[in-house]
């Protein structure tokens, strides 16, 4: 059968804009490039490939656009969009082809750089009305016109200048407007929407009005750019935008709310809705959480748990907001969302103390991302997760060192792309290496260099940022230096992940020798090894391919006496857990299915209606109680090192009381797995790779033991 393309050919005929959309509509990614230059072909694979976030998952549709200035002819391939995923796809439209593709980031010579934009909805219709005071900067090297991009679904209306109406064309998301000629000129944009969208983008309900996750405002390339927002809500609406107050006015039923953003950001986050509002002040911060479902214990709990998150994340710079915040929405279903002086949270989510969505006001806020070439921001985000939760202003940081790795589990996307070249046009495999990858390869960075200096690097990067310009890999690269070349060539500009054995470990004169071998590419990397004799064991440091070259190769180090035991990467930063279930070390956080037994004395610190009679057989069981009224307990805390007296109790020397800490873990008794807690804690306690673990009422570690692997492929028994 002749393809679509091949007809047209055979008679002579190019292909009608009717025809690319009936291709469009129909993923024929390969008709659509048989009529394209070869320089755009590339970008339509993203027709019949899912977006990082669900881009593209409503179908496409090919429309015509003639720019008002110059005449140039476009195709815009559209699809209704969700923030950081696909935009719309532009090409010039000549002769009957699809002549040249004009890339997102190609923004014609036009940046838009502030924007003041009023709002106004109409719940019962879902509508939103919008109007933006657009101010951009020309450069010499403009188009005769350029684009505005929205999400499709917002329909532009008219478009002034000066008094004077300027002339426009919409295609799906895509406005062109004739490019000016001074360097500096404001649009006055007005345009509308239907906003029903929940669960994908932006979603209107009769008593909240989500435009979080459109592309609300219009933007340039997604570029960096400051902005104002007027909203006028109902009296009894919340609103909820990004920056700082500025004014709150009344009249007769409407409440016209503006808030200035100072911070040029690449996404723009905006609610308002009948929140109920909690509101602390701590440290000169105002913390606040705006929900509709949310009981008020639970949202007190939540402003308990948000300031030492902002705390933590303060060692990157300081923070920027007079306030941070959580809006809950029924409205978000899709996990949660930045907004760099406040988080949008779908419903469940909270109350937690969560690291990543605060991290991205340093990562994502003052240094921005546009997603377009990477999805640097989410790794800097994981990783500062990951390193906060590892050096949080509360607890002991040397036992949470060890108990708050991340640990990578490398799959097939990480073999697909490099983390400086996924952007969103690479679907899955961008959001892969961006919440995958690119944390592990800072973690490493920090193994490499140390923790406080990886500390300094970021806080030097964030603070030598260039305000309105957006940020890269390659920019972090830079900062940090020719030093470090080596590892950022090996870990971000080859795709894959290090995949290496261990084998033969031998003592000799004083030192153990270990051999080691590549499968794929070599990699110069520091490794810990845990180092075991008869009075116990400790922590080495050890250079994996010293030269980045050889597949094959021997570490050596030295040892005070021969260990009976090496395990090469015990905690797991960076080699993946090939060990079994059986292999693995204890931890609480993974012993799930355990029958819980609620001391009667105590039942406030378990569920209701939970059994208080402990089993002969205590394999597979969670005790809660105190041993003075569970005597069960007494060998069980003894294995796990903790001595009790009445309410105190003991834990590798420092000393607690049951009426502000808690105590959990599981051990092993001959045998049997017993899960234990000591004392009320408010919420799931969060102890990462911890057996034994304090934690204070909101279940936030204070002390603990994580065990290092002692088993599996890595773990070599010494000759």
């Amino acid at each position: 059968m002749f393809s679509a393309v091949l007809f047209a050919t055979v008679v002579g005929q190019s292909p009608t804009i009717a025809q690319l959309d009936a291709w469009a509509a129909q993923r024929d990614v390969t008709s659509l490039q048989g009529v394209t230059a070869e320089q755009g072909r590339a970008a339509l694979v993203v027709l019949k490939q899912p977006g990082a976030y669900g881009g593209g998952s409503k179908g496409w549709h090919a429309l015509q656009l003639v720019a008002p200035a110059g005449g140039t002819e476009y195709v815009v391939f559209t699809s209704p969009q969700t923030c950081e995923d696909y935009g719309d796809l532009v090409y010039v439209w000549r002769d009957g082809k699809l002549a040249a593709y004009v890339p997102e980031s190609d923004v014609l010579g036009v940046k838009a750089v502030h924007e003041d934009i009023d709002l106004r909805f109409e719940p019962e219709k879902k509508t939103a009305h919008l109007v933006a005071d657009v101010k951009v900067v020309r450069s010499g090297q403009a188009s005769p016109s350029f684009f505005l991009r929205l999400s499709p679904n917002y329909r532009v209306a008219s478009v002034y200048r000066e008094g004077q109406k300027v002339p426009f064309a919409q295609a799906g998301g895509v406005v062109a407007l004739p490019t000016p000629k001074e360097t500096e000129a404001t649009f006055t944009v007005a345009y509308d929407a239907v906003v029903d969208q929940r669960g994908f983008a932006g979603a209107i309900s009769s008593d909240e009005a989500m435009v979080t996750n459109d592309y609300w405002w219009p933007h340039t390339g997604r570029l960096p750019l400051t902005h104002t927002t007027t909203a006028h809500v109902p009296l009894d609406w919340e609103v909820m935008a990004m920056g700082e107050p500025v004014s709150t006015n009344v009249n007769g039923k409407v409440k016209t709310v503006k808030t200035r953003m100072d911070l040029s950001v690449s996404y723009l986050s905006f609610s308002a809705g009948k929140y109920k509002l909690a509101q602390r002040k701590v440290d000169g911060v105002d913390y606040f959480v705006a929900s509709m479902k949310m009981t008020d214990a639970q949202m007190q709990m939540q402003l308990d748990l948000m300031p030492d998150v902002i705390k933590t994340h303060s060692r990157y710079g300081r923070y920027p907001f007079s306030r941070w915040g959580a809006v809950v929405s029924d409205l978000y279903v899709g996990g949660a969302l930045e907004a760099y002086s406040f988080a949008t949270y779908g419903l469940g989510w909270l109350p937690d103390d969560d690291q990543h969505e605060p991290a991205h006001t340093w990562f994502g806020g003052l240094r921005s991302n546009t997603y377009l070439r990477s999805f640097w921001n989410e790794s800097f985000a994981d990783y500062a997760d990951g390193r906060a939760s590892r050096s949080h202003v509360i607890g002991y940081s040397p036992d949470r060192e060890y108990t708050f790795v991340m640990h990578p589990s490398p799959g097939p996307d990480w073999t697909k792309a490099t983390c400086r070249a996924s952007g969103v046009d690479t679907g899955g495999t961008g959001s892969s290496l961006g919440y995958g990858k690119g944390g592990f390869v800072l973690q490493q960075l920090e193994q490499e260099m140390g923790p406080q200096a990886m500390d300094a690097a970021l806080a030097h990067w964030v603070a030598d940022r260039k305000p309105g310009e957006p940020t890269e890999w390659e920019d972090f690269e830079a900062s940090v230096g020719q030093d470090w070349k080596w590892f950022f060539d090996q870990w971000l500009g080859r795709p894959g992940w290090p995949d290496v054995t261990f084998s033969n470990a031998r003592y000799a004169d004083g030192s153990v020798t270990a051999d080691y071998s590549f499968a794929g590419d070599s990699y110069r990397m520091t490794l810990e090894v845990w180092v075991e004799d008869a009075n116990g064991g400790r922590l080495e440091r050890v250079l994996v391919g010293d030269d980045g070259r050889s597949k094959k190769g021997t570490v050596k180090f030295a040892v005070n006496s021969k260990p009976t035991l090496v395990s090469f990467d015990p905690y797991r930063r960076v080699l993946p857990d090939r060990s079994s279930a059986a292999e693995a070390p204890l931890r609480y956080e993974s012993a799930r299915g355990y029958s819980r037994i609620v001391d009667a004395a105590h039942s406030d610190w378990g569920p209701a209606n939970a059994p208080h009679v402990v089993p002969a057989d205590m394999d597979k069981t969670f005790l809660v109680g105190h041993p003075d009224t569970m005597p069960a307990l007494k060998p069980v805390l003894e294995k796990a090192g903790v001595a009790f007296r009445g309410d105190t109790f003991t834990y590798h020397g420092a000393k607690f009381d049951l009426k502000d800490s808690a105590v959990v873990g599981v051990v092993d008794l001959a045998g049997k797995r017993v899960r234990f807690q000591v004392g009320s804690i408010r919420r799931e306690a969060k102890v990462g790779d911890a057996a034994v673990a304090v934690v204070d009422k909101l279940g936030r570690f204070l002390r603990g033991q994580t065990h290092p692997v002692r088993s599996g492929s890595a773990a070599l028994l010494v000759k």
